[in-house]
C-alpha cells in the first residue's frame, strides 16, 4: 500500500524544497532587486507550500493557479509564455491526470525568511495525503516498484540456495 503521509514515500526535497527559506535566501543573492520567481510543479504539495511561504513572508504574488492548463487558468493573470512551454515531465504527469500548478511572486523582502511549517501554517501531512504516489517512467507507482524489486531480490535469493 503506497504511503504518501510518510517521509519515507515523500519527495527527495521534501526536508528542504527548493523554495525554502535556505533557497529563498539564495534566490535573493543572485536575483536583482524585484526579481520574479516563477514555479511550475505537478506537486500540489510543493504549490501550497510555496504559496503559504509567500504568505508567512508578506512576499507579493503575482500569478497563482491550481491547473495552469485548464479552462480556469485561461483568463487568469498568467504570461502566455508560461504556458507555450510545456516540458516532458508536465506532459508526462498531465497524462497521468495531474494538474500543472504555476505560482510566480516577488522576492521584495528584507531580514531573514520564516517557514509557514515552524509557523503551523502549513500542514504538510494533509497536503502530503492530498498528493498520493506518483508514477514512474514504468507507470508504476513509487511503492510499487519498490515490492517488484523486492520480490526480484527475493527470487534471487532463493534461486542461489
Amino acid at each position: 500500500m503506497p504511503c504518501p503521509t510518510s517521509r519515507s514515500c515523500a519527495p527527495a526535497w521534501s526536508s528542504s524544497p527548493p523554495s525554502s527559506p535556505l533557497f529563498l535566501e539564495r534566490y535573493r543573492g543572485f536575483l536583482r532587486p524585484g526579481g520574479i520567481v516563477h514555479l511550475k510543479t505537478d506537486s500540489r504539495f510543493l504549490h501550497e507550500y510555496t504559496r503559504t511561504l509567500c504568505e508567512a513572508n508578506g512576499l507579493q504574488v503575482l500569478a497563482c493557479t491550481t491547473d495552469l492548463y485548464g479552462m480556469a487558468s485561461a483568463s487568469a493573470d498568467i504570461p502566455e509564455e508560461v504556458r507555450s512551454v510545456k516540458t516532458f515531465y508536465e506532459s508526462l504527469f498531465l497524462e497521468q491526470g495531474y494538474p500543472i500548478t504555476y505560482l510566480s511572486f516577488v522576492i521584495d523582502h528584507d531580514g531573514p525568511f520564516h517557514s509557514p511549517v515552524e509557523a503551523g501554517t502549513f500542514d504538510a501531512d494533509y497536503w502530503r495525503s492530498v498528493e498520493g504516489p506518483r508514477l514512474l517512467f514504468g507507470h508504476d507507482s513509487a511503492e510499487t516498484r519498490r515490492q517488484k524489486i523486492h520480490a526480484a531480490e527475493s527470487a534471487g535469493k532463493k534461486q542461489k540456495r
